[in-house]
């Protein structure tokens, strides 16, 4: 899995890139055309959903909404085999931020940083919040 560093609020795009074994390219040419920087958010979620199917991932769906988000949370699991994402939520915030890992290496898409698993990223990274590990079904 190659994570390419995202752009201004691309963790998403990124994360869709990663899982999907295609370029960052190939996924921001295809969320333009659906609406991914229109700045609504409803657009954005609708080309989230779009850009899964279109790259057969399950692993972005179903996402928490940052309005659902509870602080303190606990994650709903801490199995990071295979491949999957990692949903984060800054503490006491909204802001939520989403990375992809594979077989226990969790990649953060803004920075480049490669977590040895989710201890790892919390230790390093206290003010973020894990809220949810969604593993990555095989590609059909």
């Amino acid at each position: 899995m190659k994570v390419e560093q995202q752009g201004y609020n691309e963790c998403m795009l990124s994360t869709i890139a990663a899982l999907a074994d295609v370029s960052l390219a190939a996924v921001r040419e295809k969320a333009l055309a659906y609406g991914f920087y229109s700045g609504s958010p409803r657009r954005f979620w609708e080309a989230v959903e779009i850009l899964c199917q279109d790259f057969h991932l399950s692993a972005l769906c179903p996402i928490v909404s940052a309005h659902l988000v509870v602080v303190g949370h606990k994650p709903n699991s801490s199995d990071l085999s295979g491949r999957g994402t990692v949903l984060v939520t800054y503490t006491g915030t909204t802001m939520t931020h989403i990375m992809p890992y594979e077989d226990g290496k969790i990649v953060d898409p803004g920075d480049l940083v490669e977590y040895d698993g989710l201890e790892d990223f919390v230790k390093k990274n206290p003010y973020w919040d894990v809220v949810r590990i969604t593993p990555q079904e095989k590609k059909t």
